[in-house]
Parts: C-alpha cells; structure tokens; sequence
C-alpha cells in the first residue's frame, strides 16, 4: 500500500532523492560558501579600514538566514505530511503481518 502525496510533496521527495548521491559536504556547502565570503569580506574591510565590505558582508549573512528560514517555514509542514504518511503506511503494514 503506498502513500497518496500531493504535487508538491512529490517534488519534494524527488528533489531529496535526486541529492542522496550528493550527501555530505556537498549538501552544506552553500552555507560554507556563504560564511566564507562574509568572512573574506569582513576582513578585507578591517584591512582596507573601508566599512563598505562589512555591510556587504552582513547583508550576504542576513540574505542567507531568510533565505533558511523561508524555507524552514515554507516546508515544515509539507515534510511532517510526508513523514506521517509514511509512518501511518508503516503502522498498517505491521497490523496486516
């Protein structure tokens, strides 16, 4: 018996199953990167004493943590439907044995 997703879970679970491969360092890299060119920014600021790359910075930092948690918000929801679903499927296997 298999789980009736909606689209929009379906594309969800497509797009984990197409990063499985890729799990690891590659699935946090963009956060990595994104640290990463704050930081060079930040210090490339304090070396030139030109505040202009700190903001530069901040904003790629502040840009990235919305970015995280529009997702978080937007998606919460849609991986506890999945994950329920899955585990209601598991539930009524179990009772069927």
């Amino acid at each position: 018996m298999k789980p009736e997703f909606t689209e929009r879970e379906k594309y969800i679970i497509a797009h984990i199953k197409s990063q499985e491969s890729g799990a690891g360092i590659s699935s946090i890299y963009p956060d990595i990167l994104c640290v990463l060119v704050a930081v060079v920014l930040a210090v490339i600021s304090i070396w030139m004493t030109d505040p202009t790359s700190i903001y530069v910075a901040l904003i790629i930092l502040i840009w990235h943590i919305l970015k995280n948690a529009y997702a978080t918000i937007n998606y919460t929801s849609d991986y506890k439907n999945i994950f329920d679903k899955y585990d209601d499927t598991i539930k009524l296997l179990n009772e069927k044995d």
